[in-house]
């Protein structure tokens, strides 16, 4: 009797257990992120460094997000990325504007090249469509792919007339 009692305990508190788990797991993500955008915003980095902390931070957060089965849980993750790292997102994107700006022409399509041949960018390339489709009620997000797609692939297209 008492082990039949032991292991319906166990069987109904496992759920619990993995839950907490899994959302204490997504906790300590968000404080890992926070971590690294902070440090490279307001750091002493170099602004293209600044930009691949950035989409590296992205692309695991968009893994993170698409690992939850009910979609509220992962919508609320981004969300909570997006208060927690909006600042410092918001300060990379404008360093690594200002920096490129002061490029020359060929500086900026040797840039793009490099940025283009990243192994993020191949993830980010592929994850895109699935993430957006999955959490395209995130304005946060749409809003910085947005930024993104204009500060990445703006390179040297204008200067290549393409």
């Amino acid at each position: 009797m008492t082990r039949r009692f032991t292991i319906l305990c166990l069987v109904m508190l496992c759920p619990i257990l993995l839950t907490d788990c899994a959302s204490a797991k997504l906790a300590n993500q968000l404080r890992l992120h926070n971590e690294n955008l902070t440090k490279a915003a307001f750091g002493d980095i170099n602004p293209e460094k600044k930009l691949d902390i950035l989409v590296i931070s992205m692309v695991g957060m968009m893994y993170e997000a698409l690992k939850p089965l009910n979609p509220k849980k992962g919508v609320a993750y981004v969300t909570d990325y997006g208060k927690e790292n909006g600042e410092a997102i918001e300060k990379i994107l404008k360093d690594f504007g200002e920096w490129q700006k002061e490029l020359s022409v060929g500086e900026r399509i040797a840039l793009g090249i490099r940025i283009a041949k990243k192994p993020y960018m191949k993830e980010l390339i592929e994850l895109g469509p699935r993430f957006k489709k999955k959490y395209k009620q995130v304005k946060f997000l749409m809003k910085l792919t947005g930024k993104l797609n204009k500060g990445l692939f703006d390179l040297g297209v204008k200067q290549l007339e393409l």
